[in-house]
């Protein structure tokens, strides 16, 4: 027997279905994103779409296996014939160091800071001889994510291409951003034949082995949303002082002891900020234990999502230290690809953003470049503000821009930056009152009906009084009062759409007091046309 058909909302015309969560999105009256994307100072378009950030192959991010996979186990939790170490004490490692001699077990790699030991064997009897009572732990693999698609075009996605500085309201002259804040890219390195000057190069694969000849390009195209030279792609932050710790092979696979490594590596050569544009599906104690090593540094580190769209976020962003980065496209839709999670801390343009590969111009998708840019937003607050990255953190995210769900939620965090705010965060005088983008709500009981939530928020630094919120449907017009609102705060209108209404036409605008000037009318307003359809459910 099969249930009653379930009936959604959806949007058609200027209105666009964000369906992970069934809300709506309504299309503002200022320019289309789509219409600016390749407008900007006659940039040439973009050769090709970014080869990199592949949908992770698992769903669920895994709690590492403490047992023990036979030698020759390929689907063993890590990678077969290792496993890593971690201990308590100095004695024990010391002593456990001491007896690896004549064990047939041997070291692969050791971090001093974290106690930890990354070990090789052949034999699974020698192993369990050597290791007694101690735990061990998988070292599982870390790679840089595929594209979404062959190009960049998915449900409801527009690219950001050469309209990414003025969405985000970076300035032209950006010159000088990036001064004196040391940042460390964890990726695939940078090939010797890089344009890009000034970084410093540190191969985790290839230590006392020679230089690399083949690289994976994806950290390459990380470090140029970064530091681009102002050619064909604009850096954000372009004289940042760059660290590149590589540790994705040509095939774009790394490890968790690699990652850990690098992580510690980062932290003692007085990185401030750490991007990690590379995941796991499984948790590592190690890779946590390095993660918390930063921390108590007070070094911060930001990592992308993952890209399968997965209701968890890959590691190590989804550890509770770790800035969590998810994609959103040019008209603040979620990237159907991003991942979700209730610790994801915002959401940043992540679909057709300018980079270069090698010689080429590419537009480069994906939460990967999503976490580079909230990193480069960072370290150019830092710099331009005169403040430390975690004080520069802090102001970023006080001025977020809401979007999706009222408040926090595990498609876009806290919202998504909005650069100009930062830059005018201590300026007096700047009233902007914004109409989000409504977020539908379904009904949750039987005889409850769906809603439009409507948000006002305050994107300036003065206090708003009496400000309110006109709707005009086929419902009729009503007219709300918002209130005062302060800077940052924002307010939530309930709109109720009864269960018979199976088209809806909807414009809904903001408005200050006469004697207040709003600086940016052009965000006060949303309209669209809307369509029930019934969506039938499993039997």
């Amino acid at each position: 027997m099969s249930s009653k058909p379930r009936k959604n909302l959806l949007a058609t015309l200027t209105v666009l279905l964000c369906g992970a969560l069934g809300w709506l999105m309504v299309k503002s009256a200022s320019e289309s994103a789509r219409e600016r994307q390749g407008a900007a100072n006659g940039t040439p378009a973009p050769r090709g779409q970014s080869p990199f950030d592949r949908p992770n192959p698992n769903s669920k991010l895994h709690r590492e296996d403490r047992g023990l996979p036979a030698v020759d186990d390929p689907t063993g939790a890590g990678l077969v014939g290792e496993r890593i170490v971690l201990f308590d004490s100095d004695e024990d490692y010391r002593r456990f160091l001491a007896s690896l001699e004549g064990s047939g077990v041997s070291l692969l790699g050791r971090l001093d800071q974290l106690r930890a030991l990354r070990l090789g064997y052949d034999d699974l009897d020698a192993l369990r001889n050597l290791l007694g009572d101690q735990d061990s732990f998988g070292n599982f693999s870390v790679y840089v994510p595929e594209p979404p698609g062959e190009n960049v075009s998915f449900s409801g996605g527009v690219g950001f291409g050469n309209a990414l500085f003025e969405w985000l309201g970076i300035p032209r002259d950006n010159s000088a951003y990036g001064k004196d804040i040391r940042v460390a890219m964890i990726d695939t390195g940078i090939s010797p034949d890089s344009a890009l000057s000034n970084v410093r190069k540190i191969d985790l694969l290839n230590s006392g082995e020679g230089e690399a000849t083949e690289f994976h390009p994806h950290g390459e195209t990380m470090a140029s949303i970064l530091l681009g030279d102002g050619g064909d792609v604009q850096g954000i932050a372009p004289i940042a002082d760059l660290s590149s710790f590589r540790i994705g092979d040509e095939t774009g696979v790394a490890n968790s002891f690699l990652l850990a490594e690098a992580i510690v590596q980062a932290v003692d050569s007085g990185a401030q900020i750490i991007n990690i544009s590379m995941g796991s599906d499984y948790e590592s104690s190690l890779v946590n234990n390095a993660v918390d090593y930063a921390a108590e540094n007070n070094v911060l580190i930001i990592a992308s999502a993952g890209n399968n769209g997965a209701p968890t976020l890959s590691s190590p962003a989804s550890h509770e230290y770790v800035v969590a980065v998810g994609a959103l496209d040019a008209n603040t839709n979620h990237a159907d690809f991003s991942n979700q999670g209730e610790s994801l801390a915002l959401a940043a343009p992540g679909v057709a953003i300018p980079a270069r590969s090698g010689d080429e111009l590419i537009w480069s998708s994906g939460t990967s470049p999503s976490a580079m840019v909230t990193t480069a937003l960072t370290v150019a607050a830092a710099s331009e503000l005169d403040l430390s990255v975690m004080e520069a953190y802090e102001v970023l995210t006080a001025n977020l821009n809401e979007v999706g769900a009222p408040g926090n939620d595990p498609y876009f965090g806290a919202g998504y930056p909005d650069f100009g705010r930062v830059l005018n965060s201590e300026t007096p005088g700047i009233y902007d009152i914004a109409l989000v983008n409504p977020f539908h709500l379904p009904a949750t009981e039987p005889d409850s009906v769906d809603s439009l939530l409507f948000s006002v928020q305050n994107r300036g630094t003065e206090a708003v009084p009496n400000v309110e919120l006109q709707i005009t449907s086929d419902l009729g017009t009503r007219a709300y009062a918002v209130g005062t609102l302060h800077p940052g705060e924002t307010e939530t209108i309930d709109l109720p759409i009864p269960n018979n209404v199976e088209t809806l036409q909807v414009d809904a605008q903001a408005t200050v007091p006469v004697n207040i000037t709003d600086g940016k009318t052009s965000n006060n307003r949303v309209t669209g046309a809307l369509s029930r359809i019934t969506e039938p459910t499993a039997p």
